[in-house]
């Protein structure tokens, strides 16, 4: 008896909880959506008599009831039609399978039991019973037709009306758009007493009771390169999207496992944000409005949920959230490149590591200088750290985006060097459709044209992996031509190639196509012209004199020890300082033949050929170190080194030798080689944005240059300085590990030339497909 009485509680409690709502992908052991949804769905009778419809929102009137419409004792035996109303057409398809009820509320004018005492014979004209007849369509299906409620003997008023209902089970028809619901009501009346029928209040909300699945909700998210969440909802209804009063969301995390994930039952802590309004809207399949909200920052990797409550224009009373959703996903660490920079910060020094113990085999040297190439190979890791990812993606540009071509959204094309043309700076915005940012960003970029004293191109690109032109029909007329909005491609090339990935963000490019300044989401119009009018060569000076800080030029101490153990001291009547400014003038020289060609091609052809330049760089880089590594000097830069030593005066040429003469060359290669690893644009941005003042611009452009190499020289003398603090010791070692050194740092440069050669091919690559 016992066992019985559970399982009727059971089946009991079944079928309540089935009662109440859909379930749908319950399943909790992993990422994926669950729907909770309403199985009963109401239409109300709503407006005045005469003008009133059928809609999905609760009446929110009490007191006297909006609809009413009076009927006297019924003078025959047919029916008096009180009303014949119709819906708006429905704006979607929809199937309805299950059971409708229609519900109707009347009562008499006054409470009065004076058709409950004049009810002789039910059913007669001794009778004072009421009895409405109901037809509905739907579409072009008829579900009823003056089909007859419960026959009650009414006594109440308005204030406590009576409920009539109809039902009609197992209804299964289907409407499209522009299909519309219609309700004739008829009423046999035998009393006396006039009666009301009502609609239009909180409590006698007269109208239709639909009870199957009738919504059609759907949720996504996406996750972009910088674990920026991105949420769409899809508020499906035959009604429109107004069905979905109001919404809030929550996005919750990270969690430890899957099950936790629970509606409404999560930790405060964990809750990363909450939203309610949407952010903003896009178009989805079948041109569907979605309402769409966005993360203002990055998503640690983690396990998380997102937790929709909604409330339906049909219950917007209800106490807790009768439709909801939990989307339930996964966020995954950055994605790792095919060579991460922690590999050639061990690797290039093992490949010197190497050349070293080969070189055991034929000579033996003292353990000091074994000591000197440890200290050089460790110091190497700095600038082989430096040297970025090798990846099989397009890697982003923190200075140098590859030109891009991408369609514009009023029509034809637009290249990045046709957006640069003849303008002091380019503005780039970019944006995910539906996002809020875009219109602030909109808002930044009008506010900093108005007030541009340089002159500025402004440019929106939007980005999705799906991305439509209409996606973006909105935000365009919003801009209204202000400036050009263009469409990425489907593989997000352009946004890829961009410092922020392909997410919002604001992207300040030069008049030569360097990336001067960029910043998340969206940027001020304060900080967009502080940028464009900070974006000079006394900038980039002032960024390459905090260089030398850095440790990226610790091999140059290794390399910056004296060939020669002798010392030269100014004899009376000569400049102390002689050798000095002979050391800064060579390493000078040796700074500008590699960057001079540099500047020289970019100034030319364009920044649109910085990515072969850069590869060609990291040729001339292996060949370098080849030479090297064989002969311990690359023989173009002996020949000149010495040509230039012949032609000094006799008292410089007492200062220094050949040998040092080329030394002091090849070091200021090798400074330029460093600046260009830890800031690969930042001489050539330097020199390049001076050329644009008018007039005398090639001319301040070659002094910004001399000015660049003259404090690259200086980084040489510093290096040298440093090590003369040693003292005797530097001219003790130096000497003695003179060969080995300078061929040991002859392989980690032929190694970070190869390095740097592969990871620019697969950029160019990746960005040409």
């Amino acid at each position: 008896m016992g066992g019985r009485a559970v399982l009727c509680i059971g089946a009991t409690a079944l079928l309540l909880a089935l009662s109440s709502g859909y379930v749908a992908a319950q399943s909790s052991d992993g990422p994926g959506t669950e729907w909770v949804l309403p199985q009963e769905h109401r239409l109300f009778l709503n407006g005045v008599p005469g003008d009133a419809t059928i809609d999905r929102e609760w009446p929110m009137v009490t007191g006297l009831p909006e609809g009413d419409i009076e009927f006297d004792k019924t003078s025959s035996v047919l029916p008096t039609t009180l009303f014949d109303i119709y819906s708006e057409p429905l704006e979607g398809p929809v199937g309805l399978s299950g059971n409708i009820t229609v519900e109707l509320f009347a009562s008499l004018s006054t409470q009065s039991d004076a058709c409950r005492l004049s009810n002789i014979l039910p059913g007669s004209p001794l009778g004072s019973t009421t009895t409405f007849y109901v037809s509905l369509v739907m579409g072009s299906y008829t579900i009823l037709d003056q089909a007859p409620t419960q026959t009650l003997v009414m006594d109440e008023s308005f204030a406590a009306p009576h409920l009539f209902t109809v039902e009609v089970q197992d209804v299964n028809v289907s409407m499209g758009p522009g299909d519309t619901i219609g309700l004739q009501v008829s009423v046999q009346h035998e009393c006396a007493q006039t009666g009301h029928v009502y609609w239009g209040t909180f409590d006698a909300h007269s109208g239709i009771v639909i009870e199957g699945d009738v919504l059609n909700p759907s949720i996504f998210k996406t996750v972009d390169l910088n674990r920026i969440v991105r949420i769409e909802f899809d508020p499906s209804s035959p009604w429109g999207q107004s069905d979905y009063a109001t919404q809030t969301v929550d996005i919750v995390g990270p969690y430890e496992d899957w099950s936790d994930m629970v509606h409404s039952f999560y930790d405060e802590d964990l809750r990363v944000d909450h939203f309610e309004d949407p952010h903003g809207s896009s178009v989805g399949e079948s041109n569907a409005s979605l309402r769409t909200w966005s993360l203002s920052d990055p998503l640690d990797p983690g396990r998380y949920m997102i937790d929709v409550c909604i409330q339906l224009s049909d219950r917007p009373y209800a106490e807790q959230c009768e439709a909801y959703a939990v989307l339930r996903f996964q966020v995954h660490p950055d994605e790792e490149p095919l060579m991460n920079s922690l590999i050639a910060a061990v690797l290039i020094p093992l490949i010197m590591l190497g050349g070293v113990i080969a070189g055991i085999r034929h000579a033996l040297l003292p353990m000091p200088v074994y000591g000197l190439l440890l200290v050089l190979i460790i110091a190497t890791t700095a600038p082989a750290y430096s040297l970025g990812h090798i990846d099989h993606s397009p890697v982003r540009s923190e200075s140098h985006p590859p030109s891009f071509t991408l369609l514009s959204h009023s029509g034809g094309s637009h290249s990045l060097d046709s957006l640069l043309e003849d303008h002091d700076a380019l503005v780039m915005g970019v944006f995910a459709p539906g996002s809020p940012n875009a219109a602030t960003q909109y808002a930044d970029f009008s506010l900093a044209m108005n007030l541009a004293e340089k002159d500025i191109a402004f440019v929106q690109i939007a980005t999705s992996p799906d991305l439509l032109a209409i996606d973006v029909d909105e935000h365009a007329a919003y801009v209204n031509e202000s400036w050009p909005i263009l469409l990425d491609t489907a593989s997000q090339d352009a946004g890829r190639s961009l410092p922020s990935g392909p997410s919002d963000a604001v992207i300040i490019l030069d008049s030569n196509g360097f990336v001067a300044h960029w910043s998340p989401r969206s940027m001020s119009s304060t900080e967009i012209l502080d940028s464009v009018s900070g974006n000079d060569a006394l900038g980039n000076a002032f960024s390459f004199a905090k260089l030398p800080f850095s440790l990226i030029f610790l091999p140059l101490l290794v390399m910056a020890l004296p060939r020669s153990s002798s010392v030269r001291d100014p004899v009376e009547g000569e400049f102390p300082g002689t050798g000095a400014l002979l050391s800064v003038s060579l390493a000078s020289m040796g700074f500008a033949l590699w960057f001079a060609p540099l500047c020289l091609l970019i100034g030319i052809f364009g920044q649109k050929i910085w990515i072969p330049v850069s590869i060609g760089m990291g040729i001339s880089a292996m060949f370098m170190g080849s030479r090297i590594l064989s002969r311990g000097m690359v023989e173009p830069i002996d020949r000149l080194s010495r040509s230039i030593f012949s032609r000094l005066p006799q008292s410089y040429k007492s200062w220094t030798s050949s040998e040092e003469v080329s030394d002091d060359v090849h070091m200021g290669i090798w400074a330029a080689l460093l600046v260009t690893i830890a800031e690969p644009t930042l001489v050539a941005q330097g020199v390049l944005s001076s050329t644009n003042i008018a007039i005398f611009g090639p001319l301040v452009g070659f002094v910004t240059l001399v000015a660049f190499c003259i404090m690259g020289g200086g980084i040489v003398v510093v290096c040298r300085l440093i090590v003369s603090i040693l003292g005797r010791l530097a001219q003790i070692i130096g000497p003695m590990s003179v060969r080995i050194r300078i061929r040991t740092w002859g392989a980690g440069i032929i190694a970070i030339g190869l390095w740097w050669t592969v990871r620019d091919t697969l950029l160019i690559l990746s960005t040409s497909m």
